[in-house]
């Protein structure tokens, strides 16, 4: 299983820790994406796109782009691809109050998208789950922590769905 270490650029300008991770730990990747998805970690979320991006490349159309920064390029290239012309990105965790314009979506692009990851079963499990048991290392420590969802409305009078930073996104199943 992959591992992915959290760099200190995930942790700038993050007011909460809840999961309590420190720069320089190693979570899986598939724990990563628990910590991002069921608890919507902001810092799991940085780090998850610090590793994509790193995977990418740091260079697009001549501008050096750090490799979270390079993520939500791709994020928003993928976007517009999909013609979802009411929806941006700004960083991978959709907070940012200092940012002009805001990030936004509208919950109708994502519920007509037929491209959109809503259609993928194993996303759905991820962002369907109630809680969830996760692990990672600091040094030589192995330490583990209980994730509970924040999202009240998977499961609910036919809604799925997922807690993006402040807003939600709905969808009807």
């Amino acid at each position: 299983m992959e591992a992915v270490t959290f760099p200190p650029e995930a942790f700038q300008g993050t007011t909460e820790n809840n999961i309590g991770f420190q720069p320089g730990d190693s979570v899986t990747l598939r724990d990563l994406l628990y910590a991002a998805l069921v608890q919507s970690d902001n810092i799991a979320a940085y780090t998850l796109a610090y590793h994509v991006g790193s995977q990418l490349g740091s260079v697009e159309a001549g501008a050096k782009l750090t490799p979270a920064d390079m993520f939500v390029a791709q994020m928003n290239a993928l976007t517009k691809q999909l013609k979802m012309e009411r929806t941006r990105f700004v960083n991978p965790h959709g907070i940012d109050w200092k940012v002009k314009p805001l990030p936004y979506s509208t919950a109708e692009e994502w519920r007509v998208s037929p491209d959109t990851r809503w259609n993928k079963r194993a996303f759905r499990f991820y962002v369907s789950q109630k809680e969830r048991q996760i692990s990672f290392s600091r040094q030589v420590i192995r330490l583990n922590y209980v994730l509970r969802n924040t999202n009240e409305t998977p499961r609910k009078n036919g809604i799925d769905g997922v807690k993006t930073g402040a807003q939600r996104v709905l969808v009807t199943v």
